[in-house]
């Protein structure tokens, strides 16, 4: 079969893309024929290392939008010109993005996108978010394509997301509800976020689906012995997202033992979450970093740290998935025990959970999961498996 996979994510920096990939591999590793359609961003936003790990067979056609390179050019080199800071330039893009641009800043695309390709050898168009501007574009191929299935991935719901707010969650409500009752199928890859939607939406509830967020690689342990405990956090801290109590366990830790607990964070964070940890010697912070890093260092932890947004939330970051692909112990800190994203984590039977506040991280239980080395991949979430299962979605609707 011919697979369109329609999406702004896919060699770009970020969580998006490693799912995206994933499962375009998985897709052509299961006897699919699979083109991409997706945007050019500008090389420093491109993760070098994962676009390696595109399967060769996958053809990727980019659309270049003059409003990229305007937006995450033009006003970077101004406010550099002008001597500026990092803050100034995040807020100016965000006061116009917030003003001008809807559904994203790649808005131009629903009008630029490739006109030239056959869109009518295709037998599912498989549109994947973020951004939501995917769904739109692939709704108009979709609607000049009579002999296809549409298929929607929704990474994140977009009125329930922490990042839709004010005047825009108004005008997303309407295109959500339009854009899912268009498809013939709508996937989410959080349970409790398909719980949520089913509710909202009732008129399309029963084409909406779970589908597991795949891992890309199978990453196990490379068995170093070490003269601590290495645990890392690979990931962005905001929406909620504290990573100060584990902290303060930690230190705690380190005082009564001798084989100390080492914490290295990698991803996006602010300045003041820097400079409030400074005091813990501890504590190494990274920055971004690519994707065959990544698998370095998951490779050469102890724990993996997953932390989740804030407590009403019921999106879960992409990067527990990631984790389900190792036999590293997996330490989950969560806002609430008792909502239905820690209700999801504890049933996968992979992660040691606690609410996320110093009193309650037992890192003595921790270490002695580490020590039992017993953990394992849960390979129902690996590229092949995940895959297989959007394909036999589409099957069962023949």
């Amino acid at each position: 079969m011919n697979i369109l996979y329609v999406t702004s994510s896919f060699d770009k920096r970020g969580s998006a893309s490693v799912r995206n990939v994933s499962l375009v591999n998985g897709l052509i590793e299961n006897g699919a024929n699979v083109d991409v359609l997706t945007q050019l961003w500008p090389d420093s936003m491109i993760d070098k290392d994962l676009k390696k790990n595109i399967n060769n067979n996958v053809e990727v056609y980019y659309d270049s939008l003059k409003v990229i390179n305007m937006y995450f050019s033009r006003i970077d080199k101004q406010v550099n010109q002008k001597k500026g800071n990092q803050k100034f330039a995040t807020y100016i893009k965000n006061f116009i993005k917030y003003i001008y641009f809807f559904p994203d800043i790649d808005k131009e695309w629903i009008k630029k996108y490739n006109k030239k390709l056959d869109y009518s050898k295709y037998d599912l168009i498989i549109s994947s978010s973020d951004t939501k501007t995917s769904h739109i574009v692939a709704n108009e191929i979709y609607k000049n394509t009579s002999n296809a299935r549409w298929f929607q991935i929704w990474g994140d719901p977009w009125v329930d997301d922490k990042g839709t707010r004010g005047m825009r969650k108004v005008l997303a409500y309407f295109y959500e509800k339009t854009l899912l009752k268009k498809a013939d199928k709508v996937f989410y890859i959080s349970l409790p976020t398909l719980k949520t939607l089913k509710l909202k939406y009732k008129k399309s509830a029963s084409k909406m689906f779970h589908l597991n967020r795949s891992y890309l690689k199978e990453v196990k342990s490379n068995g170093k012995e070490r003269e601590e405990f290495v645990f890392s956090y690979i990931g962005s801290i905001y929406y909620g997202r504290n990573i100060m109590p584990l902290i303060e366990a930690i230190n705690d830790y380190n005082i009564k033992y001798k084989k100390q607990i080492k914490l290295t964070i990698y991803g996006t964070y602010s300045e003041a979450i820097v400079n409030e940890s400074l005091e813990y010697k501890f504590v190494e912070f990274y920055g971004f970093v690519e994707y065959d890093k990544v698998v370095e260092v998951i490779a050469d932890s102890d724990v993996l740290i997953f932390m989740s947004n804030m407590k009403d939330s019921h999106q879960i970051p992409g990067k527990l998935f990631d984790y389900f692909g190792t036999d590293i112990s997996i330490l989950a800190l969560v806002e609430s025990i008792d909502n239905n994203v820690s209700k999801f984590i504890q049933q996968t039977n992979r992660c040691i959970l606690f609410e996320n506040n110093k009193r309650t991280i037992d890192l003595d239980y921790v270490v002695n999961q580490i020590l039992k080395n017993n953990q394992t991949v849960l390979t129902e979430y690996s590229k092949e498996n995940v895959a297989k299962g959007l394909l036999d979605h589409f099957r069962k609707s023949d």
